[in-house]
């Protein structure tokens, strides 16, 4: 093994993000999420998270600002959103002499700014392998899908559930 090989490892192996969930990633941090799903027209069922920023609400209340909706790129889930550039900020809600590490990331920097930020998971990854009628695990026609529905379906269902929970308007 190379020098740079187990540098790598013992990296991944020593860092606790590693394996961790979305809600886990966020609790982590000093927040909070709310689990939420949304079934599109072909029935898949999307998993989306609500962050819940305790330092917000501390400061702004239940007035929060505006929804914002974060959808992960290919091949990916709605934790890369927090699992970038970890940073060590006072974290006023817990003890402001004990650093926090919250995260130096857009999702969690819009929620202390008070925005509703909605963290979407296309059909597929592990968050959205559910559907109404078919199961991921033994039905390969779940697997049959394309950017397509990615567009069509997936971003469409989730913009709209959003919209109809916070009532915030419309697109």
């Amino acid at each position: 093994m190379s020098l740079a090989t187990s540098t790598v490892k013992n990296t991944l192996t020593s860092d606790p993000d590693t394996y961790r969930t979305v809600p886990e990633l966020l609790l982590s941090r000093g927040f909070s999420c709310d689990n939420h799903y949304v079934t599109t027209k072909d029935g898949t069922i999307l998993h989306l998270f609500r962050i819940k920023s305790h330092f917000a609400q501390a400061t702004l209340g239940n007035n929060s600002l505006h929804p914002v909706f974060l959808q992960h790129g290919f091949a990916l889930s709605a934790s890369s959103w927090l699992i970038n550039s970890p940073g060590e900020n006072v974290a006023p809600w817990v003890n402001k002499h004990k650093p926090l590490v919250t995260g130096n990331n857009l999702a969690t920097f819009l929620a202390n700014q008070g925005y509703d930020v909605w963290l979407g998971n296309n059909r597929g990854n592990q968050y959205s392998t559910n559907h109404t009628d078919m199961d991921a695990a033994h039905d390969d026609r779940f697997w049959k899908f394309s950017f397509d529905e990615h567009v069509e379906e997936d971003a469409p269902a989730m913009i709209d559930y959003i919209l109809n929970i916070t009532g915030k308007g419309k697109w």
